[in-house]
């Protein structure tokens, strides 16, 4: 199915810029790729909440929830309302966000991922970035073993000490 730079489907026949589709969806799936917000999605399912509320609901810092907030606000599932000296958080599209955690779930579970625990599954080893061959040190450089440090447990000079050719009469 074609996009639009939205990230909506597009009519059939018309141009469509498929990178920045792509590059939209992606961004919103960056923005819930974290657990914080999502739990600050969720969380605001139930209605409109301040940050410090959120904080206390979540035991999140409120940095924390204030970055995760600019995350939600810039790929527009978030919407904010000043009140005073603070600011309203509410859901922007409480019925389509209901809808994509109901298919989220689905997939989850046609998948096999729905086990809570599946994050603590061993996972398939990194590939490792280190090298395997070694290289002879490049001509002029220094090395740890050329070099020489003072010693981090020397004694201050004593300037206290008189000078001997030096007599006062």
């Amino acid at each position: 199915m074609a996009m639009n730079q939205q990230g909506r489907a597009a009519e059939p026949g018309t141009p469509v810029d498929e990178r920045a589709a792509a590059a939209s969806a992606a961004h919103l799936f960056r923005a819930l790729g974290d657990p914080g917000r999502i739990a600050i999605l969720r969380h605001l399912q139930l209605g409109e909440h301040r940050v410090v509320e959120l904080t206390a609901h979540l035991g999140l810092a409120q940095s924390t929830v204030s970055t995760h907030l600019t995350w939600l606000r810039e790929c527009g599932l978030v919407e904010v309302q000043p009140v005073g000296r603070s600011s309203v958080y509410r859901l922007s599209h409480p019925e389509l966000l209901e809808c994509l955690f109901a298919d989220a779930d689905q997939l989850l579970e046609a998948t096999g991922h729905d086990d809570p625990d599946h994050h603590d599954k061993p996972q398939p080893p990194k590939r490792s970035r280190t090298r395997t061959t070694s290289r002879a040190p490049r001509r002029g450089t220094a090395h740890a073993s050329n070099t020489t440090r003072p010693s981090r447990h020397t004694t201050p000079t004593d300037s206290t000490t008189t000078d001997t050719n030096h007599r006062s009469s």
